[in-house]
């Protein structure tokens, strides 16, 4: 980060500065990525033998689902190990399953869609919790940000929301 913006002070936070390059955390790059190759391979049932570990909820399935929740559109066994907690096919279906209200359906025209949608609620939660640890620490500051529209639009939706305690 320093060597792409050399005029950062040794003793300042490189968090701005990341977020103007539009970068995403090491643990929230993982995410996307693997958010989107589980996406596509839902979506084009290929590989075969990785398509076949997804279970898609259908409308006629026979579980039953309260009025007042999205149901999930991916199900998944429950877990009773941690490495399985930790597979591949859990934290997908997981995470994908935290856009059930915002997806139509599992099409492989939306994989790009998908991704964007993806990326953008990960920067708005690096923004909230940079938000969050500005509210904190006085010495700290938001700026500098990009000039960039897109990013200021994922920036306002960041800052309108509540920040929550730790």
């Amino acid at each position: 980060m320093r060597f792409v913006h050399s005029s950062i002070p040794w003793h300042s936070p490189v968090t701005p500065y990341r977020l103007s390059l539009g970068w995403l955390t090491v643990e929230h790059r993982r995410l996307l990525l693997l958010a989107t190759l589980a996406f596509s391979i839902v979506a084009s049932n290929q590989p075969v033998y990785l398509s076949s570990l997804f279970t898609l909820r259908t409308p006629d399935s026979n579980l039953r689902v309260s009025p007042r929740v999205t149901p999930e559109p991916l199900l998944y066994p429950t877990p009773r190990t941690t490495t399985f907690e930790n597979s591949f096919l859990i934290t997908a279906s997981k995470f994908i399953n935290t856009f059930a209200d915002r997806l139509i359906s599992l099409d492989l025209t939306l994989v790009d869609h998908f991704k964007s949608l993806v990326l953008t609620e990960l920067t708005a939660r690096e923004i909230t919790d940079w938000r969050l640890r500005v509210s904190f620490d006085e010495g700290l500051a938001l700026n500098p940000l990009p000039h960039d529209s897109a990013f200021h639009a994922i920036l306002n939706r960041a800052l309108a929301q509540k920040p929550t305690t730790r």
